[in-house]
């Protein structure tokens, strides 16, 4: 098996601190949800792609097999985020992260972070 090389180091450019957090204030009460992507080793093109929360739909649709609902979870619709990957590699660009906020409680990493 081979080493994945390392990647350059990710920075938050204050644009995309501004786009998240004008995000999150929109979501709220639900958690936000996006991908960012960008050229690797150029933070100047990082670029914030907010996602729409699927858990209050899912949750509603069947509460016992989606128990949390937004304001506790995020769920994102995997054909949105491959539309978004390719269209982000096409411009020679790469998933750099995903993002979510805890809008009600504390940044801690869950079992399903």
């Amino acid at each position: 098996m081979g080493r994945v090389p390392a990647l350059p180091p990710l920075v938050l450019t204050p644009a995309a601190d501004r786009a998240i957090r004008a995000a999150a204030e929109a979501a709220h009460p639900a958690e936000c949800c996006g991908i960012l992507t960008w050229r690797p080793g150029d933070p100047a093109s990082l670029a914030v792609h907010p996602l729409v929360n699927l858990a209050d739909r899912l949750h509603a649709a069947d509460p016992v097999a989606h128990p949390r609902d937004a304001r506790t979870a995020y769920v994102v619709d995997p054909r949105e985020v491959d539309r978004l990957c390719r269209e982000a590699a096409a411009a020679g660009r790469a998933l750099a992260a995903f993002y979510h906020s805890h809008p009600e409680h504390g940044a801690y990493f869950s079992a399903t972070d």
